[in-house]
């Protein structure tokens, strides 16, 4: 079978079931909309991030060309120069205080946080399987029942019309009506027998998911955790130099 032919199967099964299931498992149905949720919720902070890199980088550009400004400046002040080509120096000083620290910022806090982005399809592919996996349960439990009931409308009426009668009926020949009673109880045996093990199929199926899920949350929370923290000790320094680098300027412009 070609991998088209498999993704196609794979596909029809999947809507066989979304579409099929009598009863949807709320827990698959809950999965694929967390897993949608985390998506947009880390896409979210992403973007705020942008957005906040950016902005920094206007200020660096922005210091930057204060520096040159006041650089330029000093030249054409005898009695301020020193003061203004001071100031120039601080805003050098400021400037390289956000240089480099999106990078680093990215590489801290970004890089990990996009990872959970990535567990949002695998999460959706486990709630789909499962759906699968309770669709076929519930395919073999019809099947017993109408087994079971074809079972129970030949105890009550042996001779009743159907189709293997009316064949016995006109080309004789027929099976007597133990052996059809034996063939009945033979159908509804073996089809418990594959309901038993549709069901073990989907307890086990749910048992681990349920698993995983809970492994996963344990360790979303520890990374986000560490992540949070390392970011705000990063934020932290950064503002401190920030703050340094503005205290200098103060002073430069206070001794002029």
């Amino acid at each position: 079978m070609s991998g088209v032919e498999v993704k196609s199967d794979s596909f029809f099964k999947q809507l066989t079931a979304a579409i099929g299931l009598k009863k949807p498992d709320k827990r698959f149905t809950e999965l694929k909309a967390y897993a949608d949720s985390l998506e947009e919720s880390v896409k979210n902070v992403l973007d705020v991030r942008k957005r906040v890199g950016l902005k920094r980088m206007q200020m660096y550009k922005l210091f930057s060309d204060l520096a040159k400004i006041f650089d330029d400046w000093s030249g054409i002040e005898p009695e301020m120069g020193d003061c203004l080509q001071g100031a120039s120096h601080r805003f050098d000083g400021l400037a390289e205080t956000v240089s480099g620290f999106p990078e680093q910022d990215e590489a801290q806090f970004g890089e990990p946080l996009k990872e959970y982005q990535l567990y949002g399809e695998p999460m959706r592919a486990v709630a789909k399987k499962g759906e699968i996996v309770q669709y076929e349960c519930e395919q073999t439990e019809q099947a017993l029942n109408a087994k079971a009931k074809a079972k129970a409308d030949f105890q009550r009426d042996p001779n009743a019309f159907s189709f293997s009668n009316l064949k016995a009926k006109l080309f004789g020949g027929g099976p007597s009506e133990e052996k059809r009673r034996k063939e009945h109880e033979e159908t509804v045996r073996k089809a418990e027998e594959s309901v038993e093990r549709a069901q073990e199929e989907l307890a086990s199926f749910v048992g681990q998911a349920e698993r995983d899920m809970k492994a996963f949350h344990r360790k979303k929370r520890q990374d986000i955790k560490e992540l949070l923290i390392a970011d705000a000790k990063l934020q932290l320094e950064h503002n401190e130099k920030a703050l340094s680098a503005w205290r200098n300027l103060k002073e430069t412009f206070e001794s002029c």
